[in-house]
């Protein structure tokens, strides 16, 4: 089975590490991202991050210039992290209202099972061959979302704090670079 052009493209984009042209430093970088980040909260230095890289073999020396070099690839890899978690974000949340703007369209009577039954009506009257009285009958419309509502509302709500952690931390990282540290 041959994959479609958008198949193909969204199997080349999840297999991506950094940009095309990246070399060792920039790779090794993004791929061990995690635990550089950590190290670096717990007070490792950079001279040490530089021998580790040059035992990867994605550096070749520990001198100054080499170590600024690591620094300002490191700013540039999370950078693109931030830039690219944005993006996932920003693609979810749209994916979410897209799918909360379908669910809640009434379903079509063609699409229900031929043996549902609004909720209103009495089965005991259904089965005795007795029609409801229109007073017992209250008028409304089913819809897709009835189930799911909460569910929809609760991962809306995840994926707006996701993107507001997101932009905080791009925003305080943003204003470190700048000079500015507050809260």
């Amino acid at each position: 089975m041959t994959m479609t052009t958008t198949a193909k493209l969204r199997k080349a984009a999840s297999q991506v590490q950094g940009p095309e042209r990246a070399g060792k430093l920039y790779v090794w970088l993004h791929t061990n991202h995690d635990a550089i980040q950590d190290a670096r909260a717990q007070g490792c230095g950079w001279a040490r991050i530089a021998e580790i890289a040059i035992e990867d073999d994605a550096v070749t020396g520990a001198s100054c210039a080499d170590i600024k070099r690591l620094r300002r690839k490191w700013q540039r890899v999370c950078a693109a992290k931030i830039k690219a978690e944005l993006r996932r974000a920003e693609a979810t949340a749209l994916k979410d209202a897209k799918r909360a703007a379908a669910a809640s369209k009434p379903i079509m009577p063609s699409r229900l099972s031929p043996d549902w039954r609004p909720t209103f009506v009495d089965r005991r009257d259904v089965d005795q061959g007795i029609a409801p009285s229109p007073t017992t009958v209250k008028p409304t419309t089913v819809h897709a979302d009835i189930a799911r509502d909460g569910q929809e509302a609760r991962q809306r709500s995840r994926a707006d704090e996701v993107i507001e952690r997101l932009l905080e931390d791009l925003r305080r990282r943003d204003n470190a670079r700048r000079g500015y540290l507050g809260d």
